[in-house]
Parts: structure tokens; sequence; C-alpha cells
């Protein structure tokens, strides 16, 4: 496991799939236009990144990770017991057109939080559309300190880094 001392305080991933059991195998496959494309990665990481070199991978393993399922309605709604859970990468592998990456669970919470516009603001999620950007899959990078948007959320419950 990589110690949460290690995990990037200045980029966060996200990873939202449609797949149903993806808790079940602690992992997601995406298509490659909404892997780490141009639109879903800020422009000082994107070739580093985005590549899926040795290198690049390994930057995204220091990454600290939400994964989701995609929101069950429209306009930021989402089934009140739908969890999301943080999570660190261990492995990517392009398999065709597509890019599967397993993850590591740490901590569940629930996916309504990063819903909620008081809070979405936080995480650099936009929920002020129909279709917001966790009703599509999708493995995206946002430039937040996902720990101090779980503090800022609510969830400071959730591990830490030690200060």
């Amino acid at each position: 496991m990589i110690a949460l001392n290690n995990f990037s305080k200045e980029y966060y991933q996200l990873l939202v799939t449609c797949e149903t059991d993806v808790f079940e195998n602690n992992n997601a496959t995406f298509p490659l236009d909404r892997a780490l494309s141009q639109r879903y990665v800020p422009e000082e990481i994107l070739t580093r990144c985005s590549s899926l070199s040795e290198e690049g991978i390994a930057e995204l393993k220091t990454f600290p990770a939400i994964v989701c399922m995609e929101n069950t309605g429209f306009n930021g709604i989402t089934d009140p017991n739908q969890t999301a859970i943080f999570a660190y990468i261990t492995r990517v592998k392009m398999e065709g057109y597509q890019v599967r990456v397993a993850f590591q669970p740490i901590a569940p919470f629930h996916q309504k939080i990063l819903c909620e516009q008081k809070y979405a603001i936080y995480f650099d999620l936009n929920m002020s559309c129909a279709i917001t950007d966790l009703n599509r899959t999708a493995w995206s990078i946002h430039k937040v300190n996902l720990f101090e948007a779980f503090n800022e959320s609510g969830l400071g419950y959730l591990p830490h880094p030690s200060i």
C-alpha cells in the first residue's frame, strides 16, 4: 500500500464508471477518448500522465483517487445510498481501445456529498448543469488538494497524510 504521506497534495484522480461490479473487482475500464484526454487533465501534466508511459503511470500512482459509479440522476442528483471510494491506483493497463485501471480501496463515503453544490467546488466538480462530471464515464485529474476538499466537505474523518 502506498503511504498516505506520499500522496500528492496538488492533484487527485476521479474515476467515474458505469460498471456495476467496479467495487467487487476493484478495477474500471475507460474508452481511450475518456481516459486522461486533454479535456480531463490539467495542461501542465497532460503530456506526462496521458502518455501512460512507465514514468507517467508511476506519477499517477502518487495521486489519490475517488472512484464512483455514474450518478443515478441528472442535475447533480444521485441515490442517497450510492457509495464513492477513496482509493489509490495499483495498476494501469492498455487493452485495445480501452484502459483498465485497478485500484485499492481506502475508505467509502456517500457519493451525494460530491453532488452538493456547496461542496462540489472543493472537488473541482461542476454540478450546475443537467449532465455533470459524475454522469459520464471518464478518468480525469483535478488540480485540487483532495485532503483539503475532504476537510471542507465534512469528510475530515477519512484517512489523511500526517502533518
